[in-house]
């Protein structure tokens, strides 16, 4: 605890995956007075042509908090 997921497009190298995930930790430990060792990110690639099915299906719009999409 806790768990931060992250759902996107395909096209991110590993180790670039890996470097923002370790920045989202150090960020969010800071921001929420967590230890870093409590800490897991996980990372789910969705096909663009996909998105637009496990958006609506497999997101719980009832957790989204800020919406940039729009205009939060």
């Amino acid at each position: 605890m806790p768990h931060i997921q992250i759902n996107l497009w395909p096209g991110r190298s590993e180790e670039k995956m890996k470097d923002f995930a370790d920045k989202l930790v150090d960020f969010a430990a800071q921001e929420l007075g967590t230890k870093r060792a409590a800490f897991t990110v996980g990372v789910r690639e969705v096909n663009k042509e996909d998105w637009k099915d496990f958006f609506e299906n497999e997101v719980n719009k009832d957790e989204i908090i800020l919406d940039c999409t729009k205009g939060e």
